[in-house]
């Protein structure tokens, strides 16, 4: 599939990962905000750094895009057939609140789909990963551990419904109510779709705005387990690198939807 190891980017996800830890747990707990009115800190820009100089010394031929790099002109960024799209603090409002529920986000997109994603969660020391048609997997205290979804209906009762923790709007709350006395878990960062991908709920839907960055690497690891993330719009899988801004209107994860009777 790829000349990419993906044992290599477990590590990178790691070390970046030690690098947010070191601010998580100093006093150097600085925030500032960007331009999209989004927070900032001292470890978004350690676990950037350290990311982007593993993936330049390891692959050079690859480029990265990365929501804390400087953005590449469009012009040039659609000329990629593959790069590497990274968040290296995913959860950053989550960080703030010191609730442990951020990530550290690679994935390697080829032709417009992710074909590799690696998730690692600082706190807990777990990583999850994907590479097509290789399966999903993640490794915590238990050892390895192969991802599988859960079956439903959209008609099941009592539907695990996952929400953003920081970024539930009125029409995603609207979507939800449709449901079947769904039952909902509010969780931060990427670990939403880690709950789908692990079998421990059924939905996610995102009806506001995301970044590619923000969801490419689960995207793989959720499609590896059986499920799959679709646009709102036209019921399709998401196409990465397909526009100005990198910017997803809206969309909905699902564990393995069957379809209904």
């Amino acid at each position: 599939m790829s000349s990419v190891d993906i044992e290599l980017i477990k590590k990178i996800a790691i070390g970046a990962a030690q690098q947010i830890l070191k601010v998580y747990n100093s006093e150097d707990f600085a925030v500032e905000t960007k331009e999209d009115s989004s927070p900032l800190t001292k470890a978004d820009r350690l676990s950037n750094d350290y990311i982007v100089k593993e993936l330049q010394e390891n692959y050079a031929d690859i480029p990265i895009v990365s929501e804390e790099n400087e953005a590449v002109d469009y012009e040039v960024r659609k000329k990629y057939t593959r790069f590497w799209l990274v968040d290296p603090l995913d959860g950053t409002k989550e960080f703030v609140k010191k609730n442990g529920e951020f990530t550290v986000n690679i994935a390697l997109i080829e032709q417009g789909s992710p074909i590799l994603g690696v998730i690692h969660i600082p706190v807990s020391g777990k990583t999850y990963w994907a590479q097509l048609n290789e399966g999903a997997y993640c490794e915590g205290e238990d050892g390895v551990q192969k991802l599988c979804c859960e079956e439903f209906k959209m008609s099941d009762e009592n539907l695990s419904v996952v929400c953003s923790r920081s970024n539930l709007n009125e029409e995603t709350k609207e979507y939800i109510a449709k449901l079947n006395n769904p039952q909902t878990l509010a969780k931060g960062s990427s670990l939403k779709f880690m709950l789908l991908a692990e079998g421990e709920a059924h939905l996610y839907p995102r009806l506001s705005p995301v970044m590619e960055w923000d969801i490419a690497a689960a995207d793989i690891i959720l499609r590896e387990a059986g499920g799959r993330t679709v646009c709102v719009s036209n019921n399709q899988d998401i196409v990465y690198n397909n526009g100005q801004d990198m910017r997803i209107p809206s969309f909905i994860a699902y564990a393995k939807k069957m379809i209904n009777p």
